[in-house]
């Protein structure tokens, strides 16, 4: 369905969507895209039950990496607000959620283990190619969700979410 503004009714009214690319993506069972951010070059990145998966500028796939969960919210830090510095880290950031205790978290992450019914992660993968670089699980003893994520100028990583986990790792004084 269609909501519509105020028009002249005595003009016949037409809606032009203009669609780039259509597809399907994932496999022989159940599989949502539930994320997705576009870079500067036109390549949307799609987050989901089937991992996260790029997309050229005409729709087709350039590669699909499995993240151990669903990726509920993803973005490629491209420009400043001034539009001075490009992104040095040339990644994509990706939150959700897994119950995997087999989740490739990385050597140094902040927590290399599932903790509770479902953890929230964090992953920062090669835009180029797909490749982790950063994983990590984040959450409490209970049910823990990343959904939104975003990262500034410095590569600082900010995650919203919700969490049922009374031992949430926090900052001190949080």
């Amino acid at each position: 369905a269609f909501e519509v503004a105020a028009y002249d009714s005595s003009q016949p009214l037409i809606i032009d969507p203009v669609l780039s690319y259509s597809s399907y993506l994932g496999g022989s069972e159940t599989d949502a895209g539930s994320g997705i951010a576009v870079d500067t070059a036109g390549n949307a990145y799609v987050a989901g039950t089937m991992g996260l998966v790029k997309l050229g500028p005409s729709g087709a796939v350039l590669y699909t990496t499995p993240l151990n969960g669903v990726g509920y919210g993803v973005t490629v830090p491209t420009v400043r607000g001034d539009g001075a510095v490009r992104s040095p880290q040339r990644s994509v950031y990706v939150t959700g959620q897994t119950y995997s205790a087999g989740f490739p978290a990385t050597p140094g992450a902040l927590d290399t283990s599932q903790n509770g019914l479902g953890d929230a992660f964090v992953d920062r993968l090669d835009a180029a190619s797909g490749r982790p670089m950063y994983a990590t699980y984040l959450g409490g003893s209970d049910y823990d969700v990343g959904r939104v994520i975003a990262v500034d100028n410095r590569g600082r990583i900010y995650v919203t979410g919700y969490t049922h986990s009374t031992n949430f790792p926090t900052t001190r004084n949080a």
